[in-house]
């Protein structure tokens, strides 16, 4: 794979974005299962230079929006 694209895991991870000779490579997005993301940048199929891992975790009421 080369330029743009998504890659789906039967284990329900995701990545999407750019890709150079079958590996992760540019700005993308990797996507865990319970919804946690990294979005940054990739090299040769790694994590690689600046990015945000996000996630977020909800106990209780969700209609009060309490995060923990």
């Amino acid at each position: 794979m080369h330029g743009q694209g998504t890659l789906r895991w039967a284990s329900g991870e995701r990545y999407d974005g750019e890709w150079i000779e079958g590996e992760e490579d540019g700005l993308g997005v990797f996507t865990w299962r319970d919804g946690t993301t990294y979005d940054g940048f990739w090299q040769s199929g790694k994590k690689h230079g600046i990015g945000v891992r996000s996630s977020s975790v909800y106990r209780g009421n969700a209609n009060l929006h309490q995060q923990c």
